[in-house]
């Protein structure tokens, strides 16, 4: 069986030593080592704040155990957030050997979700990774024995999983019952050493996905741990929200800009430039957002 070559010392591309302890510990050391280029073949870095974000988001206790079990990452649309989920599936495929990892779908995708496909494009964008990994219509098997898998919002649940991690892409789009369940089923088991579950989306419609607004409103019954980014932690909850443009494609003339171009009527959550809730709208009404 061949090991990644994450399990040996080796130079980053921010010319930095990252020990296989290291690049087991911290995503962004893994990302600086591994993936100099992104999903399109371009030189790339994690931003000022992704990097704070992580380093809060992954803390461990003295024993080793991840301090929290779920992290939700919610950001306005084109933030980078599906990518940087797409490079923590990666992180942690790459350096935990023999375990599982599910990338569940919303209601509105009918094909692999854009997280796994930008996976892929990762890997092949990064040939020093591809000859670790067989790639499949949906899924991804490694050669140290771990699986990512790709699922619809129709998939049965396997008896004995053993998954370490859930990935929830845009959970906004879990409206049904079904669906909501298939997601509570999913929970990694505990029986997996450090099982936790990613949720990157933007927001949605008050009352339509009781799961994503549940989890939000528990992050904000947290504490806020950080006076310039968004971050709240709540008993095994790790919660980034944020409303500010901070990637430089994502300025405020930009994003007013595209705001502009945009009838009010018809701003839903996954257009506007914030990542805020809005009522669902009726034929006859304008919606109202709303945002903590």
């Amino acid at each position: 069986m061949t090991r990644p070559p994450m399990l040996v010392p080796s130079a980053s591309s921010q010319g930095q030593n990252a020990t296989p302890e290291e690049l087991r510990r911290d995503p962004a050391a893994f990302a600086d080592t591994y993936l100099p280029r992104n999903e399109k073949g371009r030189a790339w870095s994690l931003s000022r704040h992704q990097r704070r974000v992580l380093a809060r988001a992954f803390r461990r206790d003295p024993g080793g155990e991840l301090l929290f079990q779920l992290v939700l990452w919610g950001e306005m649309k084109k933030s980078g957030k599906t990518f940087l989920a797409a490079v923590l599936v990666l992180w942690w495929a790459l350096t935990n050997a023999d375990t599982e990892i599910i990338i569940a779908a919303n209601d509105f995708d009918q094909s692999v979700s854009r997280v796994f496909r930008t996976i892929v494009q990762l890997i092949r964008h990064n040939p020093a990774l591809a000859k670790y990994v067989k790639i499949r219509a949906s899924e991804l098997l490694f050669t140290h024995g771990t699986v990512v898998k790709a699922i619809a919002n129709d998939y049965r649940g396997e008896a004995g999983a053993r998954h370490s991690l859930l990935v929830v892409d845009e959970p906004w789009g879990i409206i049904n019952e079904a669906s909501r369940r298939l997601v509570e089923e999913l929970t990694p088991p505990p029986t997996e050493d450090n099982a936790w579950v990613l949720m990157v989306t933007t927001a949605g419609f008050i009352g339509e996905s009781e799961l994503l607004e549940a989890v939000y409103t528990r992050g904000l019954a947290g504490v806020r741990v950080d006076d310039e980014l968004e971050l709240y932690e709540a008993d095994g909850l790790f919660m980034f929200w944020s409303h500010t443009p901070r990637q430089p494609w994502s300025s405020p003339r930009s994003c007013g800009t595209r705001a502009w171009t945009r009838r009010p009527a018809h701003c839903s959550p996954r257009t506007r430039p914030r990542c805020s809730w809005a009522w669902t709208p009726a034929p006859s009404t304008t919606p109202a957002p709303w945002s903590a």
